[in-house]
């Protein structure tokens, strides 16, 4: 288990496109999900689980969630950390760009579940 107060984890905060923020918004408003926080979770959990990470040179967006908020009980930042080791980067840095590709890949998956644009779904 990593050290909540480690040098390491330097990112406090994650950050999200704006075409990945549209799309958490838009997961959250068609009903799927109580918060973005639970899609935003989920997002990272597909991401985790398939592999997927944004480039670490993706287009950076706006501020999206406190780590603490996102993660209070360290259990996101052990799951990186235990994926990824050290070789990528700090653990909340990484979880972002996970955030980033998983958030895109469950709208888009959800999109083609459905049939429907995301945001639509609630209309049905």
């Amino acid at each position: 288990m990593t050290d909540p107060e480690s040098k390491d984890e330097q990112r406090v905060t994650l950050r999200l496109s704006e075409e990945a923020h549209a799309k958490l918004v838009e997961l959250h408003q068609s009903g799927l999900f109580n918060q973005m926080l639970d899609a935003y979770r989920l997002a990272i959990s597909l991401a985790l689980a398939e592999g997927l990470i944004d480039s670490a040179e993706h287009r950076r967006g706006k501020t999206y969630i406190n780590a603490g908020s996102l993660d209070p009980d360290g259990l996101i930042r052990d799951a990186v950390t235990e994926s990824f080791g050290d070789r990528e980067g700090a653990p909340y840095e990484i979880a972002e760009r996970l955030g980033e590709a998983g958030v895109l890949a469950l709208a888009d998956r959800l999109e083609r579940l459905l049939d429907v644009p995301v945001e639509t779904y609630d209309e049905r």
